[in-house]
C-alpha cells in the first residue's frame, strides 16, 4: 500500500471499525435527537439548523458516531461558511476524531486553504500526532498539497522535522512523486541528504517509486529561494 493510499484511509475512516475506536465519553450529553440534528446541520452546511440545535441545547462540539465534531464534518463535506461559523461560535479548533485526526490535518488533506488559514490564525498546535504518528505537515507533503504545506512552514513547522520512521516532509513528497511539492521544499532549504531509519534518502524513495522527474529534480535541486 502506498503512503498516499494510507493517508486517504486514515482521513476518511468510517463505519464499524472507526466506531469501535470511540469511547463512551465521546457521546454528547445532549439528547440523541438534538445531537443528531446538530450533526445533520453540519453535514448539510445548514446554519439555520445549527442555530436551532444550539437553542435546543446541543453543544457546539457535538460529535457523530465516529467522533467527528461539527467542525470536522463541515471540513470533510466542504461547507466552509458553516465551518467558519462554528469556529466563530467557539468550537474547539483542535478537537480530534477517534483516529486522532485534527481539524487542521483534515483541512490540509482536503486542501481547504481558507480553513487551514483560519485554524492557523487560532494558533492551533502544529506538531499534534494522530494515532499513527502523522502530523498536519505529513498530510500536506504526502498528498502533494503544496500551498497548504507552505502555510504550515510559514507558521513555524521546521522544514527538516523528523516524523515516524525518521521520515521528513521531503521524503513524503518525493516518495509519492509530487514534483511541485518536492521543488517547493528544496527551494525553502530542505535537506536532500537526510536518511530515514532504513538509511534511505528522498531520492532513493523517488527512484523506488519510478518517479523520474522527481529523481532528476533531486539530482539538480533548485537554488534556495
Amino acid at each position: 500500500m502506498s503512503l498516499r493510499h494510507l493517508l486517504r484511509m486514515l482521513v476518511v475512516c468510517a463505519g464499524p471499525l472507526c466506531a469501535a475506536l470511540i469511547s463512551p465519553s465521546v457521546v454528547a450529553q445532549d439528547s440523541i435527537e438534538v445531537v443528531l440534528a446538530a450533526v445533520a446541520s453540519a453535514r448539510d452546511g445548514d446554519l439555520d439548523k445549527l442555530k436551532n440545535s444550539l437553542a435546543r441545547g446541543a453543544s457546539i462540539d457535538s460529535r457523530n458516531r465516529i467522533g467527528d465534531s461539527l467542525l470536522m464534518i463541515a471540513i470533510k463535506t466542504n461547507h466552509p461558511a458553516y465551518a467558519q461559523a462554528v469556529l466563530d461560535l467557539g468550537a474547539d479548533p483542535e478537537l480530534a476524531d477517534a483516529a486522532g485526526t485534527t481539524p487542521l490535518m483534515a483541512a490540509v488533506f482536503y486542501d481547504n486553504l481558507p480553513m487551514v488559514k483560519a485554524l492557523l490564525a487560532r494558533h492551533v498546535k502544529l506538531d499534534t500526532l494522530d494515532r499513527v504518528h502523522k502530523t498536519a505537515m505529513v498530510y500536506a507533503a504526502g498528498t502533494g498539497h503544496t500551498a497548504a504545506m507552505l502555510l504550515l512552514l510559514d507558521a513555524g513547522v521546521p522544514i527538516d522535522a523528523r516524523y515516524d520512521a525518521d521520515l521528513t516532509a521531503l521524503m513524503w513528497a518525493a516518495g509519492n512523486g509530487f514534483e511541485d511539492t518536492t521543488r517547493a521544499l528544496l527551494e525553502r532549504g530542505a535537506s536532500a541528504g537526510l536518511k530515514d531509519d532504513r538509511g534511505k534518502t528522498a531520492q532513493m524513495m523517488a527512484k523506488e517509486g519510478g518517479f523520474d522527474p522527481v529523481v532528476r529534480l533531486l539530482d539538480n535541486p533548485p537554488t534556495r529561494g
